[in-house]
């Protein structure tokens, strides 16, 4: 099961969160990065992260250093209707009339429906896509009709 709950940084986190991002944002080229990590006040060891693993961990500390809450969800996780409502910010009823209608898949666990994170993703995006393309075409209009001098 995977745990939803927003927990906010602290402001101390935030500040935190600030300093290192400030450091991997440096000019320095990324070869030449390695990141220590304190175990004990007299110990580090010295680490090397994988480009993906280093722009995840930038973004991150962006999303903390602003003060964001933050969740990390592997794509092949299965949620709940509920879960899965709260991941997209929309009403339960609405995300099981997505599921009923086929425009999200989702399978059967007993009585229970699970979606894949991975299927709310593609969902999320082709609905940011298609907002954009309907906004795009309200604009054009717009500018057609003389709204934009």
């Amino acid at each position: 099961m995977h745990n939803l709950a927003i927990k906010l940084p602290s402001l101390d986190e935030a500040e935190q969160a600030q300093n290192v991002l400030r450091l991997l944002s440096q000019p320095e080229p990324a070869s030449n990065r390695v990141l220590q990590v304190a175990e004990g006040p007299d110990s580090a060891i010295a680490i090397a992260l994988p480009r993906k693993a280093l722009d995840l961990l930038v973004e991150i500390l962006a999303h903390l250093a602003n003060g964001t809450a933050v969740s990390i969800l592997p794509i092949q996780a299965e949620l709940t209707t509920q879960q899965a409502a709260e991941l997209l910010n929309v009403p339960r009823p609405f995300l099981l009339t997505l599921l009923e209608s086929g425009k999200l898949p989702y399978r059967m666990v007993g009585v229970h429906r699970r979606v894949l994170v991975e299927h709310l993703a593609q969902y999320a995006e082709k609905e940011a896509e298609r907002s954009k393309a309907i906004l795009d075409e309200l604009t054009a209009e717009a500018e057609e009709m003389g709204f934009w001098d």
